[in-house]
């Protein structure tokens, strides 16, 4: 999950947020909070809840990493416009590690006597003295070495004739070609099994497909004696009938196949199915009540258009109406729900004219048959408490100047 670093256009504050938190580019939301409970919710990119606030906000960068995305802020607060220019100081490469020389206490020098045949080796070790120069030598034995082949010494000493002539010593060995044989045999094996494995595999499933079209033939042939059974009561029928005189006789319904029994308990299932569809469907319609002729046209843009709804839900049953109409706004939760019923009757800068108590100079909300309207219908929309809606409410009328 990353970490976007924003610019919120009501305070033109930069902050970096929880990729979580934002609503595609230009809104996100912001935890009501204190500090240490905002930075923990950001760096575990905790979701949203129905009590935080929706922001508009200007996506400046996207960081892979907590640490990143505080850099790029800081660059952001000086006043970078380019935040992704130089590279995050996360991402430098540690420097190369030394490597240290050998001293040289750890030097040895190795002489070998000119001699062809050398026996003796001496060995000069450079240690650490008082002196300049000073160096202590040691001597050691080494034995002669092994005596060369004949072919090798001739070819060394020039005689080509000899060492052709004893090519006999090293005879050349037979067993690889046959070793070869063996290998390109046994891989032909492998490679015939895995043929005949393959054709084994192609003939079973030859053989189920097989299988399947005789049980599809089968129940075919029992369809088609149904069938054939049905139309000879259908005969006998018609023989009785005219042998009778006109007398007509009862045919028994023919015996169901274990197909046509299925068939026909799916069809009861889709009838029933449908049947609770209709009585939803049914439900969901008398909840919308009758059209009503409002005196003025929604959503209340003026306070007098407000006063002028009110008095006509003063009338017996119109506000009953209005609030089934309205409970099909629907929403994720109650607050939800609250917003949208809201949105339809009143304006955003009509809402910044009133408040739930009517304290700091504004209309009080809750003595109107507005307040009314919206409480029984976000009960008759979803399962909540008065004490609920009145809280959203007056939440949603707190920053309605946030909503334009």
């Amino acid at each position: 999950m990353n970490f976007p670093v924003v610019q919120f256009c009501n305070d033109e504050t930069v902050e970096y947020v929880s990729g979580a938190w934002m609503v595609g580019r230009t809104q996100c939301y912001w935890p009501k909070r204190s500090g240490r409970e905002v930075v923990r919710l950001r760096t575990s990119h905790a979701r949203p809840e129905d009590d935080w606030e929706l922001h508009s906000c200007r996506l400046l960068s996207v960081a892979l990493n907590e640490k990143t995305a505080r850099h790029r802020l800081q660059k952001a607060v000086k006043g970078f416009d380019d935040l992704t220019t130089e590279a995050e100081e996360d991402t430098e490469a540690p420097p190369p590690k030394r490597q240290c020389a050998p001293s040289s206490s750890q030097l040895v020098d190795i002489t070998v006597d000119s001699n062809p045949n050398p026996t003796e080796i001496q060995l000069l070790t450079r240690a650490p003295s008082k002196g300049r120069g000073s160096s202590s030598g040691a001597t050691f034995s080494m034995p002669a070495p092994p005596a060369l082949p004949a072919a090798i010494a001739n070819l060394s000493s020039g005689n080509i004739g000899a060492s052709q002539s004893s090519h006999a010593d090293f005879p050349l060995s037979t067993s690889s070609p046959n070793l070869a044989r063996e290998a390109s045999g046994q891989q032909r094996e492998d490679r015939l099994l895995q043929g005949n494995q393959r054709e084994d595999r192609l003939l079973q499933g030859n053989q189920r497909e097989d299988r399947l079209l005789q049980g599809n033939q089968r129940e075919d042939r029992l369809l088609q004696g149904n069938r054939c059974s049905y139309q000879r009561q259908l005969d006998e029928r018609q023989q009785r009938s005219s042998s009778v005189g006109g007398q007509q006789a009862e045919l028994q319904p023919p015996s169901l196949s274990s197909f046509e029994r299925v068939v026909l308990r799916e069809l009861a299932a889709i009838r029933q199915q449908v049947e609770e569809n209709g009585r939803h469907i049914a439900a969901i319609s008398s909840r919308r009540g009758v059209n009503l002729r409002l005196p003025v046209d929604l959503p209340c843009t003026t306070v007098p258009d407000a006063n002028t709804l009110c008095d006509f839900l003063e009338i017996e049953g119109n506000m009953e109406n209005l609030k089934r109409q309205l409970s099909t706004a629907g929403g994720r939760c109650t607050k939800d729900v609250a917003r949208r019923i809201l949105k339809k009757l009143m304006t955003a800068s009509l809402m910044e004219l009133y408040s739930f108590a009517g304290r700091k100079g504004k209309l009080a909300f809750k003595t109107t048959k507005l307040w009314e309207t919206v409480l029984g219908a976000c009960l008759l929309s979803t399962k909540c408490t008065d004490a609920e809606v009145e809280n959203c409410v007056k939440d949603i009328l707190k920053h309605a100047k946030d909503s334009k």
